[in-house]
């Protein structure tokens, strides 16, 4: 579901782009990357250890499956 919102940002005009992971999720934060550059090349975006993000943002999307399950 995450790369869903990754991509409408993209083509919505984000600026930037990042993607905050667990270093588990890195291969699939990475597959999502490349999709985004494909529609968008010089869109920047970034994978960033969500124990390190720091900043601000005009946008956050919670996209982890916690809650979803029965």
């Amino acid at each position: 579901v995450g790369h869903m919102f990754a991509i409408q940002c993209a083509l919505s005009g984000a600026k930037q782009i990042d993607i905050a992971i667990r270093p588990s999720s890195k291969e699939k934060a990475e597959e999502i990357k490349q999709k985004i550059n494909k529609i968008k090349p010089a869109l920047p975006v970034s994978i960033i250890d969500i124990q390190n993000i720091t900043g601000s943002y005009d946008l956050l999307i919670n996209a982890t499956p916690v809650g979803t399950a029965p």
